[in-house]
């Protein structure tokens, strides 16, 4: 098989240990310094304290997207050596390798303390593994699984024990070397790594045929930098496997603490390049969206005679006194001009000089895909966004401004929830102008406001990551929280002014129980790890009063995060109708 004729390397760059690309020339071959080489910089330094603090979202996100781009490097330009050089904490390493999958190997040297680089001492390598606890009777009970690979130190049972209780387990393997001490540097050539890489193998074929009940294998893993990397590629996540990664340190109490949690779907995460079929059913998307932008600058310059903000609402609207009124018409923000790019984009953002939005494929796709390819609902949800986004410009929410924003939680909040309220009011004026309805009922009205919301909340989940998704920023939830309660209140309000008043004023709502973590700037909140002894939901109610509902067989809470976990919609419906219920019968 010839060599690939290109060398990738993957620069680790950490708070343990800053690489240098001084470090990647000394650590090449002469045939491979030869060859044509691109460096990909991993730097995890940023996100120290979060790591410190048991918070590994940060990392996992920056994970996939380095993964994502590595990946689109190797369709794009064919096969490569892909090298790794640096340091890295082991729950960071094992993911990235995870993430990478089996398919593209991550060859990695060891750093070598004696020279003072990243090389192997020996070209060959004499270790041999042994693997202690497979089981051999085949057993079908659901439980957890523990591995432990001890390549250059102990994983102590009270420290298993205190992680995963003996109870819990179906299965307890142990691989090390053997009838050799695990210590540092151990390992001293590749063929050391690659023995290694056929014993996990082994193990988790043999788990998988005997143990098919596991629903979680427990990682603990005292091993070098190589070791890390090829233990997480052979993990093969799209095999359906979930493992919970550890990071050890002996001053902290519990010494092993939970870091990374892989599961299937954060591999499927992993952007592989679109296909042609799916760049062209993007573009078939695009344009629905041109669609979509075209209606909204047609109504806009509509409105533009009709006076200003919120005078130009039809009369049913305008009449009931939306608030805020200190808002821009929607005739200011937009120009007949706008258009969308055909142009793939990694984020969306709007071009201000060229009045241009710019949308990726994926989020097209994701949104093609949400609605079924009905070409109505996919204008309908387009059109949200537009009222929405482009609010945004005369809130001064740009993409100059945006760097940083998520700091400011309480800010960015209200802007988006003013947006929201913005974006329906001019959904809903849309519609009854389309439809040639002057003068609606007050139930018509309800109406078209629930459907304007659902359509925004469906925007809303077109922006979210594959399910499940365990942990959430704290203010992206309340604002799902905040109109799916508001949704219900519209339902059940009196009429056409006080369903205006709800849909103008900002809610409060509020869930306490799941753990609550932060990394420089935000709060995020971790939907599986909940203290069910203070699980409870508050809402300030129309009278300014506090109601409180604890977790409980009729209103469960509990229920309502797990469905935000697995994005279960209909059963956020279910409880939010379930909770206007309890209450009305409270008050």
């Amino acid at each position: 098989m010839n060599q690939p004729a290109r060398l990738i390397v993957l620069l680790g760059i950490s708070s343990l240990r800053t690489t240098s690309e001084q470090e990647i020339l000394a650590a090449l071959a002469p045939d491979e310094a030869r060859l044509p080489r691109t460096i990909l910089s991993l730097d995890t330094r940023q996100h120290a304290q979060s790591i410190q603090s048991g918070f590994w979202p940060p990392v996992e996100a920056q994970l996939r997207e380095f993964a994502s781009q590595l990946l689109a490097n190797l369709e794009e330009h064919g096969p490569a050596i892909v090298r790794y050089v640096g340091i890295d904490e082991v729950p960071t390493l094992i993911a990235l390798g995870a993430l990478l999958g089996d398919e593209h190997r991550i060859d990695c040297q060891d750093y070598d303390r004696d020279r003072v680089r990243f090389e192997w001492p020996d070209t060959t390598g004499a270790l041999a593994w042994e693997a202690v606890g497979v089981p051999h009777d085949a057993m079908p009970t659901a439980g957890d699984a523990v591995l432990r690979i001890t390549a250059t130190g102990t994983v102590h049972d009270a420290h298993v024990d205190h992680a995963v209780p003996a109870d819990q387990r179906v299965a307890d393997i142990t691989l090390r070397p053997l009838a050799v001490t695990p210590r540092p540097g151990l390992l001293r050539a590749q063929d050391d790594v690659e023995s290694l890489r056929q014993e996990v193998r082994k193990v988790l074929a043999e788990l998988e045929r005997k143990r098919p009940g596991v629903q979680t294998i427990h990682l603990f893993l005292a091993g070098p930098v190589s070791v890390c990397l090829a233990v997480g590629q052979e993990l093969r996540l799209r095999n359906g496997r979930r493992v919970q990664t550890y990071r050890y340190r002996t001053q902290d109490v519990p010494a092993q603490k939970e870091a990374i949690l892989l599961t299937p779907e954060a591999g499927a995460a992993v952007q592989v390049p679109l296909t042609a079929e799916e760049h062209a059913q993007a573009d078939v998307v695009r344009d629905l969206w041109r669609e979509a932008l075209a209606q909204v600058v047609a109504h806009a310059m509509t409105l533009k005679g009709a006076g200003t903000w919120p005078d130009y609402l039809l009369p049913a609207l305008a009449d009931a006194n939306p608030c805020p009124t200190a808002l821009a018409p929607i005739w200011e923000l937009v120009a007949e001009g706008d258009g969308v790019s055909a142009e793939d984009t990694t984020d969306f953002r709007f071009d201000r000089t060229a009045r241009l939005w710019f949308f990726s494929d994926r989020m097209l796709l994701a949104m093609g895909a949400d609605v079924r390819a009905d070409d109505e609902r996919v204008r309908r949800l387009a059109r949200a966004f537009f009222w929405h986004e482009y609010l945004h410009e005369y809130q001064l929410l740009t993409e100059h401004t945006a760097n940083g924003i998520g700091g400011f939680a309480n800010c960015l909040e209200r802007i988006d929830y003013v947006a929201d309220a913005y974006g329906t009011l001019h959904q809903v004026d849309y519609l009854l102008r389309a439809r040639s309805i002057a003068a609606p009922t007050d139930a018509e009205l309800r109406a078209y406001f629930e459907a304007s919301i659902t359509e925004a909340i469906d925007a809303f989940w077109t922006f979210e990551p594959r399910p499940p998704v365990a942990t959430w920023q704290a203010r992206r939830l309340r604002r799902y929280l905040n109109w799916y309660w508001r949704r219900q209140q519209i339902h059940h309000s009196r009429n056409t002014a006080a369903a205006i008043a709800l849909l103008c004023t900002p809610p409060v709502i509020e869930v306490v129980g799941p753990t609550v973590s932060t990394d420089s700037q935000r709060v995020f909140l971790d939907l599986r790890r909940i203290h069910a002894d203070r699980l409870e939901l508050a809402v300030i109610d129309d009278t300014n009063r506090l109601r409180r509902f604890a977790n409980s067989p009729t209103l469960s809470v509990a229920g309502l995060l797990a469905a935000f976990r697995r994005h279960d919609r209909q059963d956020i419906d279910s409880f939010f109708a379930n909770l206007i219920d309890h209450a009305r019968d409270l008050a």
